[in-house]
């Protein structure tokens, strides 16, 4: 609807008709016709008092001028006006909170006769709950194992070990190589993909073809590698191409891992000695794997709530969170330097009918426990919020976009939304009976 700058008032109707479809509310109003003559007659006067017409002075325009002039603006600000106060008592009187703006349809406007229009909203949805108490819901067990500790420190020495040159034997996993790439397709040379001094770690599968190839390879060796580029990778020159890789050995290095000394452990964390270093990996361990068995137990949990509430998620809604969803998507596309309009159609497609699943979901399961906070009282008290709020703004670790925005109404409302969500989680998991089970994948 196109807003005015009149204020609401109550307006006299014919009729209101109220019909209910899901979450749709569809008004079947009538204006009489003496309504809308007052009106009309409003909205001559307004631009009478305005008009500068030749041998008038402003305002003194007769109002049969006025009418002959500005016929085509006098109509349409007397429909603005008149549906949109004709909308709003009718919401009044059906006592209707929208959550979308209307759908404005069937307006008919004519000389002599009352203006009737619908008017299609979307309310929320009346919610049954589900049972939400004395849910079952699968809990990994949290392991963390002295070969977990070892690993993560296996992977610190690395990420600081010296490469040194290797001469006596030829490349294996965790070598770097470098070499002289050269990309071939269709018997000519693909410089975007050619490269002098490129290097490569055997094992780390960024280029996993090139890298098997290289295993035992030793300086001037020489290696070919043929391969079929994937139909949506992000570079078109290659796209769906096969390219054959011609790369020629220049260095092999391995590398030299750091001593687990004092120096190593005091440039990797702030524990004193080897043990309180490994207490510090378990620790950190320990907490991201029970924050992963959580999530697993509160999506699990979310599943069960969504299947089991019976109604649909306003639609209005639901493409407000799939708009959202697909932009994200298109911006993690673009980092990778496609779009999503970039992408086959038949997959593009598949990937939005899946968002659009995922968004119904996400909708109905936001609303459910939106109903059980308010069924439970989770929803904190602002003084709380203000508190949290000013605690964030405050925090050096906190990043400074994030301090700016729970600063604005906007970002308060939305840390009392997610403190309410956790709280309700925290509510549901309390009351649910936990069955552990063996992590499939540790860390998940």
């Amino acid at each position: 609807m196109t807003a005015t700058a009149h204020k609401h008032e109550h307006m006299k109707l014919t009729k209101a008709v109220l019909r209910e479809e899901g979450s749709r509310r569809i008004l079947t109003v009538e204006v009489p016709l003496d309504e809308v003559k007052k009106q009309r007659q409003l909205a001559l006067t307004a631009i009478q008092q305005k008009a500068h017409l030749q041998g008038f002075r402003t305002g003194k325009a007769p109002p049969e001028i006025i009418e002959r002039e500005f016929r085509k603006e006098i109509d349409q600000e007397t429909v603005e006006h008149v549906v949109q106060e004709a909308y709003h008592t009718a919401l009044e009187q059906h006592s209707l909170n929208p959550i979308a703006q209307a759908k404005i349809a069937d307006l008919k406007f004519e000389p002599d006769q009352p203006l009737t229009f619908t008017a299609t909203v979307e309310v929320r949805p009346v919610i049954d709950l589900p049972t939400y108490k004395g849910l079952s819901v699968k809990k990994p067990k949290v392991h963390v194992t002295d070969q977990d500790v070892k690993t993560v420190l296996e992977a610190l020495q690395h990420q600081r070990a010296e490469y040194v040159k290797v001469e006596d034997r030829g490349g294996k996993e965790g070598d770097v190589i470098t070499v002289d790439l050269k990309g071939m397709s269709e018997l000519k040379v693909l410089p975007n993909i050619s490269e002098t001094n490129a290097s490569f770690t055997i094992g780390s599968k960024s280029f996993e073809p090139l890298e098997q190839a290289l295993v035992g390879s030793k300086p001037s060796d020489e290696k070919r590698v043929v391969v079929q580029i994937p139909s949506d990778h992000p570079d078109e020159s290659i796209r769906g191409r096969e390219v054959t890789f011609y790369a020629t050995v220049k260095e092999v290095k391995e590398p030299k891992l750091p001593s687990l000394d004092e120096a190593f452990i005091k440039s990797v964390s702030t524990a004193e000695n080897l043990e309180a270093l490994q207490k510090q990996i378990h620790d950190q361990l320990t907490h991201e794997r029970e924050r992963a068995s959580r999530e697993a137990a509160k999506k699990d949990l979310l599943e069960q709530l969504v299947n089991a509430a019976k109604f649909d998620p306003p639609e209005s809604m639901v493409q407000g969170e799939y708009d959202r969803m697909l932009q994200d998507l298109d911006q993690q596309l673009q980092k990778r330097g496609t779009t999503l309009e970039k992408i086959p159609v038949p997959e593009q497609l598949d990937i939005k009918q899946k968002y659009w699943k995922m968004a119904q979901g996400r909708v109905k399961g936001s609303l459910v426990l939106e109903e059980i906070a308010k069924k439970e009282q989770m929803i904190p008290v602002p003084e709380a919020i203000e508190q949290l709020a000013e605690n964030i703004s405050q925090s050096p670790q906190v990043d400074p976009t994030l301090k700016d925005h729970v600063k604005t109404a906007r970002g308060r409302a939305q840390l009392q939304y997610d403190v309410t969500i956790e709280r309700t989680f925290d509510f549901i998991i309390e009351q649910a009976k936990i069955i552990d089970e063996e992590e499939d994948k540790k860390g998940g």
